[in-house]
């Protein structure tokens, strides 16, 4: 997938761009959902899902069954930058 599909993807709601912002460092969906005030973990859990899929942010612990955490991809990150007005398109 190419970045200007990756960003239109991983932007496409409110949701999936606040979790982005949100992730400026390894967090936990239960941290985020805490953050963002979203009363439905699972929510949060598929949002992070999805963005994995898409190639925006990875699981650095796979293996576990609770906690895991979530970070950026490089693609993520520029993404980030870029609603974060830091960088250009």
């Amino acid at each position: 997938m190419k970045f200007q599909e990756k960003y239109f993807e991983s932007t496409k709601t409110e949701a999936r761009r606040k979790i982005i912002l949100e992730l400026d460092r390894p967090k936990t969906p239960q941290e985020l959902a805490t953050k963002l005030n979203y009363d439905k973990l699972p929510a949060v859990s598929k949002l992070l899902i999805d963005l994995s899929k898409i190639g925006v942010a990875v699981c650095l612990t796979p293996k576990r069954r609770r906690d895991r955490h979530y970070y950026l991809t490089e693609d993520g990150m520029k993404i980030r930058k870029i609603l974060l007005g830091e960088e250009e398109f």
